[in-house]
């Protein structure tokens, strides 16, 4: 039986969520940017998601094309604007920045809630903004049994969040994505750099992913002359 197989059929279970009494008091100003969370809130897609309650997975083709400030930006729109509980997952646990941007504890995290009953979660200085950071860092990518607990996860926090916001890290090289994972978001948005990023790359990409499951694109680094 596939991996993708097995991982389809294992019923996800509750855990009990957990929010640390450290809250952020600042947000990293090079990365929270008016102009940025703004323009989610004119867009076609944060008018579709203002009456709904989503998981979503930010990703990208390559590394540093900029889809931890279009998740961050995202959320901070769904909190600030449309009211939204909102909760941003950090998924890079080898690399992990978020609880930098948003003032948290690094831990506990992701990693600790995998092998726990519970989940942790940090408050930030939004009110309707929460993080579950990556917590303890450690080398390589999501195995199995991590995949496992992140439903388990996901369950949890779809019982207590209106919106999921995962950044999912990079989709390039395919053996460090989860991309099992991708079937359990409700999609996905795909943020490509105007500069760098190689239409080769997004049409590979797009052999690992099923393009029904990616809801957009956004480009990074657009020339304002240009839009």
């Amino acid at each position: 039986m596939s991996q993708e197989k097995e991982t389809s059929n294992i019923v996800p279970v509750s855990k009990k969520v957990i929010v640390d009494s450290k809250q952020g008091q600042h947000l990293k100003k090079s990365v929270i940017k008016k102009e940025i969370y703004n323009s989610f809130n004119h867009s076609g897609l944060a008018k579709k998601m203002s009456n709904l309650e989503m998981t979503i997975g930010i990703t990208s083709p390559g590394k540093e094309d900029g889809k931890t400030v279009v998740a961050s930006n995202l959320a901070v729109s769904l909190a600030l604007a449309y009211k939204k509980k909102t909760v941003l997952i950090d998924l890079n646990v080898e690399n992990p920045c978020l609880h930098e941007i948003f003032d948290t504890n690094l831990k506990p995290g992701l990693v600790e809630s995998f092998k726990n009953g519970s989940v942790f979660l940090s408050k930030t200085k939004l009110d309707l903004l929460y993080l579950l950071p990556a917590g303890r860092q450690r080398k390589g990518s999501l195995d199995f049994s991590d995949i496992t607990a992140l439903k388990d996860i996901i369950k949890s926090l779809k019982e207590e969040f209106e919106m999921i916001i995962i950044d999912m890290g990079s989709v390039l090289p395919i053996k460090n994505f989860p991309a099992v994972f991708a079937n359990e978001v409700d999609g996905m948005l795909m943020v490509l750099d105007a500069e760098k990023t190689k239409f080769d790359n997004i049409e590979r990409v797009l052999r690992h992913i099923n393009k029904k499951n990616i809801f957009g694109f956004i480009f990074n680094k657009m020339d304002e002359e240009l839009i």
